[in-house]
C-alpha cells in the first residue's frame, strides 16, 4: 500500500495487524488474515483520529388524511378571516412581517374615522339646537309683533323725527288732565319694542349655532348693528308697520325651517348631509314680497283723526309757537290736541 502511495492505509493495517496479535496472547484467537486477498481500491481512506459522519436519518412523516387537511383549510380561513376583520389587505405569506405596521395604521384609520364622526354628530346637533331656538324665538315674537301693530294703529301713536319731544308733550298733558291717554302708545311701543331686541340678541346666538359656531358670547358692535336695525320711534310709521311685516315674515321661514329639522329627524333619526343641501336648497329660494309700502298706503299714514287736518310740523316746533304767540300750556295743548297732535 506504501508502494501504490497510500502510506495512510498501510499505517492504518499495520496498527491493526499489531492489536490483533495483542488479542492473541490473551488466548483469543482472532479471525485468520488472508494474504492473497483482493487488493484494497485506491479511495482515499481517512486518517486515525478523523470520524466520518453517519448519514441522517430523515422520520417518515405519513401523509396527512383529508379530515386533517380540511381541518387545516378550516383553522387558516379563520386566521385570514382575522386578518381580513383589522383591514389589511393581500395578507400573503411574504408580507407577514408586515402585518403589525398593517394594525397601527388599520387602527389609526379607525380612530380617525371616530373622531370625524364624532364632530359630525356634535355639528348636527348644534345645527338642530340652532334651527329649533330660531323657530322658537320667531313663535314668541309673534305676540309682541301683534302689540307693535296695534300701537301703530292708534291714533295717539306719533312716531318719526321729534317723536321723543311729543312723547313729552303727551305725558305733561296727562299730567294736567287733558288726553290721559295720548302718551300711552308710545310707551307700549318702547317696552314691545325692547322685547323685540331681546328677541333679535337671542337669535344671534341660535344662527351662530346653526353654522356650527360658538353663540355664547355677543359683542357690543353687534349688539349696536341689531339695535340700529331694530324698530324704533324715530322710524315714519309706514317704515315701523313695514318692519312689523318683514319680521312676521322672516319669523315665520325660521319656523318652517325649525319644522324641517324636526320632521328630518323623525323620518332618518337624525340630521346629516342629506338635510343640510335641502335646507340650502330651501334657503336660497325663499323670498319675502311686497317687503315696500306701496304708494297707495301713504294715506293711510298719517295719524290724523277723523275731521282733522294732519300734522304738518314738528310738536315740539308747533308748541313752541303756540306758547310764544301768547296762550298758556292748558291752552297749548288743547290747540294741540285739536289739530290732531
Amino acid at each position: 500500500m506504501q508502494a501504490s502511495g497510500n502510506p495512510d492505509a498501510a499505517n492504518a493495517l499495520t496498527s491493526t495487524v499489531r492489536k490483533e496479535a495483542q488479542i492473541g496472547e490473551t488466548g483469543v484467537t482472532p479471525p485468520p488474515i488472508p494474504l492473497n486477498g483482493p487488493r484494497l481500491s485506491a479511495a482515499p481512506v481517512p486518517p486515525m483520529g478523523l470520524r466520518i459522519a453517519p448519514p441522517s436519518l430523515q422520520p417518515q412523516v405519513p401523509a396527512p388524511t383529508p379530515d386533517q387537511m380540511s381541518a387545516a383549510k378550516e383553522k387558516l380561513g379563520q386566521k385570514l378571516q382575522k386578518v381580513a376583520d383589522a383591514g389589511i389587505t393581500n395578507p400573503t405569506a411574504t408580507g407577514l412581517t408586515d402585518v403589525p405596521a398593517q394594525i397601527a395604521a388599520s387602527k389609526g384609520m379607525q380612530k380617525d374615522a371616530e373622531n370625524t364622526a364624532a364632530a359630525n354628530a356634535k355639528y348636527y346637533d348644534s345645527l338642530h339646537k340652532g334651527l329649533s331656538g330660531s323657530a322658537m324665538i320667531s313663535a314668541q315674537q309673534k305676540q309682541n309683533l301683534d302689540v307693535l301693530r296695534q300701537v301703530a294703529a292708534s291714533p295717539n301713536f306719533v312716531p318719526g323725527t321729534g317723536s321723543d319731544a311729543a312723547l313729552q308733550l303727551q305725558r305733561m298733558a296727562a299730567q294736567f288732565g287733558i288726553k290721559t291717554e295720548g302718551a300711552a302708545p308710545r310707551e307700549i311701543f318702547n317696552q314691545v319694542a325692547a322685547r323685540v331686541l331681546a328677541d333679535q340678541f337671542s337669535g344671534i346666538k341660535s344662527m351662530a349655532s346653526e353654522t356650527g359656531e360658538q353663540g355664547g358670547r355677543i359683542f357690543k358692535p353687534m349688539l349696536d348693528l341689531e339695535e340700529k336695525a331694530n324698530i324704533t320711534p324715530e322710524d315714519s310709521l309706514a317704515g315701523i308697520k313695514a318692519k312689523i311685516d318683514l319680521l312676521d315674515r322672516a319669523g315665520n321661514l325660521m319656523m318652517k325651517w325649525g319644522d324641517k329639522a324636526d320632521d328630518y329627524i323623525k323620518e332618518h333619526g337624525r340630521l346629516d348631509a342629506g338635510f343640510d343641501k335641502q335646507l340650502r336648497a330651501d334657503i336660497a329660494a325663499a323670498r319675502v314680497p311686497d317687503v315696500v309700502p306701496k304708494a297707495a298706503e301713504k294715506a293711510s299714514a298719517s295719524p290724523a283723526k277723523a275731521g282733522a287736518a294732519a300734522p304738518h310740523q314738528d310738536p315740539a316746533v308747533r308748541y313752541k309757537q303756540l306758547v310764544s304767540g301768547g296762550m298758556t300750556k292748558e291752552q297749548a295743548f288743547a290747540k294741540m290736541h285739536a289739530e290732531g297732535y
